[in-house]
């Protein structure tokens, strides 16, 4: 049997958990910039707002409701995240990590759900944070039983004896890898159920849906096409950091700060999963409703040697960045994206790299990650990356980092 976890509404759920006076109130946080609704509480949802709702649509709604409104802040989610991980691996030998608030495991078919409950419980006591558990035969029936978890008592064993009855009424459009594209062309043929889609003959739904929604469909028959470990997108092949900035900007020296930040971040994401990469894209992008927004907006450089070296990523950003950059254009958005990814010690070394030189690299990266995880994001950064106060995007409403900064831990004061 497979097990899915997943955190209910993450992002506010780390926000109360510093906030316990915020239980039971409407509780929403917001995109970049603070522009759009990316995370709802339940009473956010019961109000009817919907996800991806720009803020100023809903101004009237938030000061009659009360609603309390918080920026993104990625760092304490992040790190809330892999609390939660590992008090679920502590539980469970194998597990796979789907999201930053979802996470696959493997559990014997003879498992009740009062045993569950009681893992629910002892992972909510070490983080804080409220889980739902859904088991089932497939990964793509976990997911269904999560979502009936979600409603219910938190747990769902969605077995043999019950699958049929339970997901037979479910419309195709909630289902795990049938997105709004396909769910809309099924219904032009009159599938609306899942019961519909699976009365369908299978050539059928190979000539209509392809190899990928035969595969759902025989996991929703309870034939597990995806294994633990496996990914439905297959394994991640690329790691991307972009931002849009609160206004557009022309000057260089502000552009090369904010891509100077991006390929900081991803390089030492690539060394705590101990990968390297191949290939180097940079994102610059005016407005989509500019004068500009046809102009060509990325370059890429693939690498004679695939490198985590921060060092060496920046030199060859900077250099993409020589060759796109364009004065006249009032930037909107900049990132970098990192692709053909590979582990560390699976590639095959040039003759012609000096070994010396990258091993002190490594030495120096290796040092720069101990401070910034000690002391915090950033403490040592490149020069390039100063200046980032004019490009970061708006979060008027960001709490602390309580989690990753000592300057902003929670302080408890008695009297």
């Amino acid at each position: 049997m497979i097990g899915l976890m997943d955190c209910n509404n993450f992002f506010v759920s780390c926000e109360r958990l510093f906030r316990p006076d915020l239980l039971g109130k409407p509780v929403a946080v917001l995109s970049s910039n603070d522009g759009c609704v990316v995370a709802r509480s339940q009473e956010v949802k019961d109000l009817g707002v919907t996800m991806g709702v720009p803020v100023f649509e809903i101004k009237e709604l938030i000061s009659k409701e009360k609603v309390t409104l918080f920026s993104s802040n990625f760092a304490l989610y992040r790190d809330i995240s892999t609390r939660v991980m590992s008090a679920l691996k502590a539980e469970f030998d194998t597990c796979e990590v789907y999201s930053v608030d979802e996470a696959f495991f493997a559990i014997d078919e003879d498992v009740t759900e009062e045993a569950l409950m009681q893992v629910r419980a002892r992972i909510m006591q070490k983080t804080g944070i409220p889980v739902s558990i859904g088991v089932a035969e497939t990964k793509t029936l976990a997911k269904v039983a999560n979502g009936i978890a979600k409603k219910g008592s938190g747990v769902c064993i969605l077995d043999k004896k019950h699958r049929e009855n339970t997901i037979s009424s479910l419309l195709c459009g909630s289902i795990w890898g049938i997105g709004r594209q396909t769910s809309a062309s099924l219904s032009k043929m009159k599938i609306y159920t899942v019961g519909d889609l699976l009365a369908q003959d299978t050539t059928f739904i190979r000539q209509s849906l392809g190899v990928v929604g035969e595969r759902i469909c025989l996991e929703l028959k309870g034939v597990s096409v995806y294994k633990i470990g496996d990914r439905i997108d297959e394994e991640q092949k690329s790691y991307m950091s972009t931002r849009s900035f609160g206004k557009p900007i022309h000057e260089k020296a502000t552009l090369k700060s904010a891509l100077g930040y991006h390929i900081a971040h991803l390089a030492e994401k690539l060394r705590y999963d101990s990968c390297v990469a191949s290939k180097i894209t940079i994102i610059m992008r005016a407005s989509r409703f500019g004068p500009f927004a046809y102009r060509e907006g990325s370059a890429s450089v693939l690498l004679p040697n695939p490198t985590n070296d921060t060092f060496a990523l920046t030199a060859e950003v900077s250099r993409l960045f020589n060759q796109l950059y364009d004065i006249e254009i009032p930037y909107k958005k900049a990132g970098v994206l990192l692709s053909s990814i590979e582990p560390e010690g699976n590639t095959t070394s040039s003759l012609f790299k000096d070994s010396l030189q990258i091993e002190k690299m490594e030495k120096l990266n290796d040092v720069n990650d101990a401070i910034n995880s000690k002391f915090g994001s950033a403490t040592i950064r490149q020069a390039v990356t100063m200046g980032g106060e004019k490009w970061k995007e708006r979060k008027n409403l960001k709490s602390p980092e309580y989690t990753t900064q000592w300057s902003e831990i929670a302080c408890i004061k008695a009297t």
